[in-house]
């Protein structure tokens, strides 16, 4: 008996102690397995786990220190060791939070600018009687050459006009360098100042370095709101912008968030909608509100600029009289942007500041106060800016008052600051085809009367693209008014249109005919009649080629015929090739096709062919933003390896770049080939070239299909009968088809057996 008590015993001391060991069990949540093995111990009927194993596993704990668990626990744990399992229960609050990013992902592989040049162009020439031309007649021509390679370009625009009103001017001239990474400008030469948005730019000549967010267009600069949520059990989420489903994905059990909901500037809502596994669905509508003018939390702006005041822009060629500074710095905090702004020059110090944040999730209100010093007079200025959306109206207003004599830079100038100056409206959407807006201006310059202008229109789509418009201002520092009705209705390829007009002492009506030129190439034209305030008639065509775009007009009006022609187009230098084409605008692209008459395609949208060169260039291009540019493979010959057929093109700005979307040309063919002693190889037959080339297959009547073979070469064919030698030589090349060339002869090196 004390035997077996013994037994007993000892064996409930060895399972003790065995059960004191640790054990790596996987851990489960609510069901739900986490793929994580962590180390469970057990003392005194609690299990012990480390927080930090918690925290990897999703649960919302210190990673420090351990947990013990027990049935009095808020988190319920339970072995299962045959499993080698930790089952642990807990409500969804206490895990940790699941974030979702949705901010767009930024475009960063800028390709570099190849070198070149490009010389835009507009031409004009004008006859208002053609009766008598000498005296009515005038011509100009506007130029802009831009030097260009890797991330610098030189920029150097101007005009010349003959006839009435004969002159020339140089405009502006720059060395820009661009970073897009930062993003940064730097600009040495002519440019514009940089300043907030109350502010009034300048023209000047020196030295501009500023941030330039337009360099990372696929960036969200402004802050975007979050939406939080709880999901009890693992869910898929989806997120409703007006009709458009900006994202869809799942979320574990527990809190999550979506931050950077991807919503336009201004108002609007956002629909989540969460789905769990067994189908249950709840959505939540949120109103949103964010304007570009706010800065995200944690990004930061600024703008440098040094130089010398430029007079006359347009008259002189080189007008630059008093030098100056001005600097302006913007950060995004949590709930706010701050900015600060100085200017100084000669006998100028100006100093200011202010402050932007959003109204709930309805508006935004923004402020600035600003401090001037001039020759010894001292001003002021404070401005206020708001805008709101509430359902289907929205609200703005601005308004800046200056006391003293504020003085800032373009009042050196003679263009003084207002005394007085503010803008108010709203607009409101009149179910789902109607809209009506409504505005006030005003302005008071010192020791003059006010200036106040009131502003209405109402627009209302009827259905089949019939549309109607109502618009009218009164301006009430002249007593005057006006107004004007307009309805158009589409036909096919054209649009006709018309509109009568009334207001302070005339009336006038018109009615045109439009059919409009395709963007891409073709032509257009357009017919209206009218009276204004006597009867008039005018007709005018566009045609738009790959090489530039051609405009002229003729019009009849008080018994006298005018003439107008305009012409513009440019000329580009690429990798060491020269094309007449369109105005250059924003980026240009030559794309290598490798072949003559290949369609190239620019989002899914086919805007060019190549030349005989096998060479397009395309114009046009979104700087800094991605371009998917595309050829058809259907337009290359058969022997052609069409390896890629489009890519993603982000050129710099006022650039160019070459794009290549040559196949690799194959010398492809089919040979026969056939033993000495009559017959062919049998069907599946190896034929080994040189290695390390794969064996080719014999198929039918001894063909062997070659997909590139440039010379005569020796290969051997393996049959049921041994092993033969034969000399394949290719055929001559045979454009857009494969032919067939032999037989070649497969003769046994030891005997004619075959």
């Amino acid at each position: 008996m004390r035997r077996g008590a013994s037994l007993v015993l000892i064996f409930l001391l060895t399972a003790t102690a065995a059960r004191a060991q640790p054990l790596l069990l996987e851990i489960w949540i609510n069901g739900r397995d986490t793929q994580l093995v962590a180390r469970v111990e057990e003392k005194n009927g609690k299990l012990g786990i480390a927080n930090a194993d918690l925290a990897d596993a999703g649960l919302a704990v210190a990673r420090t220190g351990t947990r013990w668990l027990d049935e009095n626990s808020d988190i319920h744990a339970e072995e299962d060791v045959p499993g080698q399992r930790l089952l642990l229960t807990l409500a969804p609050s206490r895990l940790s939070q699941t974030t979702v990013d949705l901010r767009p992902s930024i475009v960063e592989d800028v390709m570099p600018a190849a070198r070149g040049a490009s010389l835009g162009y507009t031409v004009s020439a004008t006859a208002n009687d053609i009766a008598h031309p000498r005296n009515t007649s005038s011509a100009g021509a506007a130029l802009a050459l831009t030097l260009f390679q890797d991330n610098a370009r030189f920029t150097a625009t101007g005009f010349a006009t003959a006839g009435l009103s004969a002159r020339s001017a140089r405009l502006d001239t720059a060395l820009e360098f661009d970073t897009p990474s930062a993003p940064r400008r730097v600009i040495f030469g002519d440019a514009i100042t940089g300043v907030p948005q109350w502010a009034r730019s300048v023209r000047f000549g020196g030295v501009e370095i500023a941030t330039d967010f337009s360099q990372q267009p696929d960036r969200v600069t402004f802050p975007l709101p979050q939406f939080f949520g709880v999901a009890a059990v693992p869910s898929t989420v989806d997120v409703f912008v007006g009709a458009n489903r900006v994202f869809g994905g799942t979320v574990n059990d527990g809190p999550f968030a979506l931050d950077n909901l991807p919503v336009m500037t201004g108002g609007g809502s956002a629909t989540v909608v969460v789905r769990d596994v067994l189908g249950r669905q709840t959505s939540q509508t949120i109103s949103l509100y964010t304007d570009p003018s706010l800065l995200r939390d944690g990004l930061s702006s600024y703008a440098l600029d040094a130089g010398f005041l430029r007079r006359d822009y347009g008259l002189s060629s080189a007008d630059y009289a008093t030098p100056f500074f001005s600097g302006t710095w913007r950060r995004g905090f949590s709930d706010a942007t701050a900015q600060l702004h100085g200017e100084f020059a000669q006998a100028l110090l100006l100093a200011s500041g202010g402050v932007a944040f959003n109204i709930g999730s309805f508006g935004l209100f923004s402020t600035d106060a600003a401090a001037s010093h001039h020759d010894g007079h001292r001003g002021a200025m404070a401005s206020a800016r708001f805008a709101a959306r509430a359902g289907a109206l929205s609200f703005f207003g601005d308004i800046a008052a200056t006391a003293g004599r504020f003085t800032d830079l373009a009042s050196l100038s003679g263009d003084l600051f207002p005394e007085l100056q503010y803008e108010t409206g709203l607009s409101a959407a009149l179910g789902r085809d109607g809209a009506l807006s409504l505005s006030w201006i005003g302005r008071r310059m010192r020791n003059a009367p006010a200036d106040n202008l009131a502003t209405a229109s109402y627009s209302l789509s009827l259905g089949s693209g019939l549309f109607f418009g109502l618009t009218g201002f009164r301006d009430f520092s002249n007593d005057s008014w006006a107004g004007q009705l307009f309805v158009s209705l589409p036909l096919d390829d054209a649009i006709v249109s018309a509109s009568a007009s009334a207001g302070t002492g005339e009336t006038s009506a018109q009615l045109t005919y439009d059919s409009p030129v395709d963007p891409d190439g073709g032509f257009g034209y357009r017919v209206l009649a009218g009276t204004r305030p006597s009867q008039r008639a005018e007709a005018d065509a566009t045609w738009i080629t790959d090489h530039g775009e051609w405009d002229g007009a003729a019009a009849i009006a008080n018994g006298q015929t005018a003439l107008r022609f305009n012409g513009s187009g440019g000329v580009v230098v690429l990798d060491d090739h020269l094309f007449a084409t369109r105005a250059p605008d924003d980026a240009v692209a030559l794309v290598e096709a490798g072949a003559p008459d290949v369609g190239i395609y620019r989002e899914n949208r086919i805007v060019a062919h190549s030349d005989a060169n096998g060479d397009a260039l395309l114009t046009g291009l979104n700087a800094y933003a991605a371009n998917r540019i595309a050829v058809d493979p259907r337009d290359y010959p058969m022997d052609a390896d069409v390896a890629a057929t489009s890519r993603i093109v982000v050129p710099p700005r006022g650039a160019g770049v070459i794009v290549n979307l040559a196949p690799a040309m194959h010398h492809s063919f089919v040979a026969i080939v056939r033993f000495a002693g009559g017959g062919f190889p049998p069907l599946g037959a190896l034929l080994h070239m040189r290695a390390p080339s794969p064996p080719l297959i014999v198929g039918r009547d001894g063909e062997v299909f070659f997909g590139d073979l440039d010379g005569p070469a020796d290969a051997t064919v393996d049959a049921s009968g041994g092993r033969c030698r034969v000399r394949i030589v290719p055929p001559p090349r045979a454009a857009g088809r494969i032919v067939r060339a032999g037989p070649f002869f497969c003769r046994n090196e030891a005997s004619d057996a075959f």
